[in-house]
């Protein structure tokens, strides 16, 4: 299934990454392709890589939120 939260510059950061890393012997498509400046990439390892950069993403995000609540209670507790 595809991730709906996947965004055009997800998918544009898995295209930079597939351009310098290459793509696996094994994971080259069989009957689709997905043109890009008219170069060719196999679309179901474009989307996998695009979803673990956006898994990647909320999990810094989420990093930086938990980071945030400690500050806050830090905060909180000095100005007692």
């Amino acid at each position: 299934m595809i991730n709906k939260n996947i965004h055009k510059e997800d998918v544009l950061k898995a295209l930079a990454f597939i351009e310098s890393k290459g793509v696996p012997a094994n994971r080259h498509s069989k009957k689709f392709d997905l043109s890009c400046n008219g170069k060719l990439y196999p679309p179901k390892y474009v989307l996998s890589i695009a979803a673990k950069i956006l898994q990647r993403k909320n999990s810094n995000l989420h990093n930086l939120m938990e980071e945030k609540k400690q500050t806050v209670i830090y905060v909180d507790l000095v100005l007692l």
